[in-house]
């Protein structure tokens, strides 16, 4: 998922001068595209053309009809800006799969077809409701997310999918939201979302996650029964944070230095990368008696060993080129 930097200004009668000013300043530092935040027009005009890249604007939609939303794509159709639209109309938010498609249809007509942008110029949040209330009326509106973000990307080829995906979990322990995030961030990305709000150091992988937690979140975000909330709460109530985040201190417990560093990878944990290489590479030198007494050492390679010396072992170690088939 491709990284952003947000931009919000608080609403101020120097917001233009500002808002210059903190572009000129990020422009230096930050490689990543920024995110424009503002109500103002003229002042996110004036960030579109400080930027020296693409920036992403945030956001539009059509609660109070097309207006608003025509003035920011025509902005973004002469910077060459993308585009944050909510699936939201004059009735509301949308809150099945059909009516964020439907509104996302709406929005694609006006912003492609009239104003020229590109479909990838266009990122739609089909936006996500919290599941903590107990409400039945938001008990079901977990689901319809993933259908709507399938269903946006099928229908209208060349869009891009966002979800505010820590959203869902709001007002749940500590210790239970990131389960639920991670299950919502899965199932998301199957149905082809791009990009998400989420802390990312507290996204598990799909497949590490406990088949007990695993179902209970399903449980819930599906709405498959309808003690499902309850269930998921009364879980995490006898899991204390600090025994959560101690569950899988070390995963690579027991496994040999080739398994940890495929673990490494695959779960994007750089700590230790370097120590597993090196003792993997360390473990296939052999002491080689030398001529002059010396210790020396055999070094494998593609044409049987290479000798060396216990001075120029570190160095020949690091010149082995290393491959690590995943």
């Amino acid at each position: 998922m491709p990284s952003i930097y947000p931009l919000l200004l608080p609403s101020r009668p120097d917001e233009v001068a500002l808002m210059r000013n903190v572009v000129k300043k990020l422009e230096m530092g930050v490689d990543v595209p920024l995110v424009i935040d503002t109500t103002e027009l003229d002042v996110l005009e004036t960030a579109l053309q400080t930027a020296p890249g693409r920036c992403l604007i945030n956001s539009t939609h059509l609660e109070a009809g097309r207006a608003k939303a025509d003035s920011i794509f025509a902005l973004a159709k002469i910077y060459n800006a993308a585009v944050i639209v909510l699936t939201i109309d004059e009735s509301g938010m949308a809150k099945t799969a059909e009516r964020k498609l439907e509104v996302a249809r709406r929005i694609f007509e006006i912003a492609v077809t009239e104003h020229g942008l590109r479909p990838d110029a266009l990122v739609f949040d089909a936006l996500t409701f919290t599941l903590a209330t107990g409400d039945p009326e938001f008990a079901n509106l977990g689901h319809p997310d993933i259908e709507g973000i399938r269903l946006i990307k099928q229908v209208l080829p060349g869009v891009l999918a966002s979800l505010g995906v820590s959203n869902l979990s709001f007002g749940l322990a500590p210790q239970a939201r990131p389960v639920l995030n991670s299950i919502m961030l899965y199932h998301c990305v199957q149905a082809g979302l791009d990009m998400a709000i989420i802390n990312p150091a507290q996204v598990t992988p799909y497949a590490d996650i406990a088949a007990e937690e695993k179902g209970l979140a399903e449980d819930l975000i599906f709405n498959r029964r309808a003690d499902a909330l309850q269930q998921f709460i009364e879980h995490f109530e006898h899991i204390s944070p600090e025994s959560a985040e101690n569950a899988a201190v070390n995963p690579t417990e027991g496994m040999t230095p080739e398994q940890r560093l495929h673990w490494r990878i695959v779960h994007r944990h750089k700590e230790g990368v370097e120590a597993d290489i090196d003792e993997i590479i360390n473990r296939s030198l052999a002491p080689a008696p030398s001529p002059e007494g010396e210790e020396r050492y055999l070094l494998p390679s593609g044409e049987g060993r290479v000798r060396v010396s216990p001075a120029t072992k570190p160095r020949s170690i690091r010149s082995i080129p290393f491959c690590c088939r995943l």
